[in-house]
C-alpha cells in the first residue's frame, strides 16, 4: 500500500464528504448515454447526469416496503464508454455506517458484544485507555457523540510506516485503536462531531467480541441473512462502476481508502442489495424483519435527546414523519440515501464520481422520491 492510501483514510467519509467545490467547472459528458430499466426514471436521472456532469448515475425507489423502480444511465467507464447496468455495484462510502452500527445491533441481540451502554474500559479490556475514553460507551461511538476526533491526528512517519507495514486491515485496525484509545479526548464528550475514528474503533469492538475480522463477521451476520450477494468491502471489481477523478479519468488502484477503514464506510454492492438492508430498516420497527427486534430496530432509529444523528443515520422529524437520511464518498463515487420511516418509502442514488456539489445535487435527487 502507498503512502498517498494512507494519506486517505484522513479524509473525510461523512455526509458532505469529498464534495466538490461549488464553483469546480463540470467536465465535458456526452449528450447521448445508454440507459436501462424503468422509462421514467431514466429521464430524470439523465437529466441529473448532464447537470451535474456525472459518467453515470443509478436509483431505486422503494415504496411499500419494498421495491417499486430501478434504472440506470450513462457510463460505467467514461474512457471507454461502457455501459453502466442497473446490477453494477457502486461504492457506499460513509452509508456503510448504518451496516455497522446494525451489525453491532445483532450481535448485542445475540449476546456477542455488551449492550450499548457498555463503557470502552469493558469493550476493550487489557488496552491502555485514556481516563476522559473509558467510560464512553458503544452508544456514543455509533453516535457521534464520544468526544474523538473525525480522523486520526497527528500521525508521525514512524506510525504511518509501522501502519503501512501491516498487511491486514484487522492488523491495521488494532495498531489505530491502540493508539486512538490512549490519547485524550479531542472535545467534549456529548458533542456532535463526525468521527470516523468512532466507528474504525466499533468496529473493532466488533471482531474483538466475535473472535473473526469485521469484514467476516459482516459477511456472516449480515449480507447472508439478507442476501446481499454482491456486498463486499474496498472498490468494485469485475461487474461494477469504475471511480473516476474529477476531470472524468478512472480513479487508480492507489488512490483508495485502505481496507482497514471498512467499518467507517467501506462497503459496496448493487443497489438491489444495497435496498434490501433499507427494506430491513423499512420494516423492522413493526417487526417485519427477522434480523433484530423491532425494539433493537427503534433503538437504531432513535437519537440521543437534543440530537439529531441516531446509530449510522441522521434522523429528521417532519409533517410526514421520520426521515433517515446518509450521503457516503470515498471521493469516487457518491451515494445517498432516503428513508421516509412512516411512508414506508425510500430512495437509494449513487453515482460513479466523488466530485458533487452535494448541496446542489440533493434537491434534484429529493425529487426523484416524490
Amino acid at each position: 500500500m502507498r503512502a498517498r492510501a494512507l494519506s486517505l483514510v484522513l479524509l473525510a467519509l461523512a455526509s458532505a464528504a469529498c464534495a466538490s467545490d461549488p464553483h469546480t467547472t463540470l467536465r465535458h459528458m456526452p449528450a447521448e448515454a445508454p440507459r436501462e430499466g424503468d422509462a421514467a426514471l431514466a429521464d430524470a436521472l439523465d437529466a441529473i447526469r448532464l447537470e451535474h456532469g456525472l459518467p453515470g448515475v443509478a436509483a431505486l425507489r422503494l415504496a411499500d416496503g419494498a421495491a417499486h423502480d430501478l434504472a440506470a444511465v450513462g457510463f460505467r467507464a467514461l474512457p471507454s464508454r461502457t455501459q453502466l447496468s442497473c446490477s453494477d455495484r457502486f461504492h457506499l462510502g460513509s452509508d456503510g455506517k448504518a451496516m455497522t452500527a446494525t451489525l453491532a445491533a445483532v450481535l448485542i441481540e445475540a449476546g456477542v458484544l455488551p449492550g450499548w451502554d457498555a463503557p470502552l474500559s469493558v469493550v476493550f479490556a487489557g488496552e491502555s485507555i485514556d481516563p476522559g475514553l473509558a467510560t464512553i460507551t458503544l452508544a456514543e461511538l455509533a453516535s457521534h457523540r464520544a468526544g474523538l476526533p473525525r480522523d486520526p491526528e497527528d500521525l508521525s512517519e514512524a506510525e504511518r510506516a509501522q501502519i503501512l507495514a501491516i498487511s491486514d486491515a484487522t492488523g491495521q485496525r488494532r495498531v489505530l485503536a491502540t493508539r486512538e484509545l490512549a490519547r485524550p479526548p479531542a472535545s467534549a464528550r456529548g458533542d456532535f462531531v463526525y468521527s470516523n475514528v468512532g466507528f474504525m474503533l466499533l468496529g473493532t469492538a466488533i471482531e474483538r467480541a466475535a473472535g473473526a475480522p469485521f469484514e467476516t463477521v459482516m459477511v456472516e451476520h449480515l449480507f447472508t441473512p439478507l442476501e446481499m450477494r454482491s456486498c463486499s468491502f474496498s472498490v468494485p471489481e469485475g461487474e461494477g462502476s469504475y471511480g473516476h477523478l474529477p476531470d472524468g479519468s478512472l480513479a487508480g488502484a492507489d488512490t483508495m481508502i485502505p481496507l482497514s477503514y471498512a467499518p467507517a464506510g467501506g462497503v459496496h454492492c448493487s443497489l438491489e442489495d444495497w435496498s434490501r438492508f433499507v427494506i430491513a430498516h423499512l420494516r423492522g420497527e413493526s417487526g417485519g424483519s427477522t434480523l433484530l427486534s423491532a425494539e433493537a430496530f427503534r433503538t437504531l432509529h432513535t437519537p440521543a435527546p437534543g440530537a439529531r444523528y441516531a446509530f449510522g443515520w441522521n434522523v429528521i422529524e417532519g409533517p410526514h414523519g421520520r426521515r433517515l437520511l446518509h450521503a457516503g464518498s470515498n471521493g469516487f463515487w457518491m451515494a445517498l440515501v432516503r428513508v421516509d420511516l412512516d411512508a414506508g418509502r425510500a430512495l437509494l442514488f449513487a453515482t460513479n464520481i466523488g466530485d458533487v456539489d452535494l448541496d446542489a445535487l440533493e434537491p434534484d435527487v429529493d425529487a426523484l422520491a416524490r
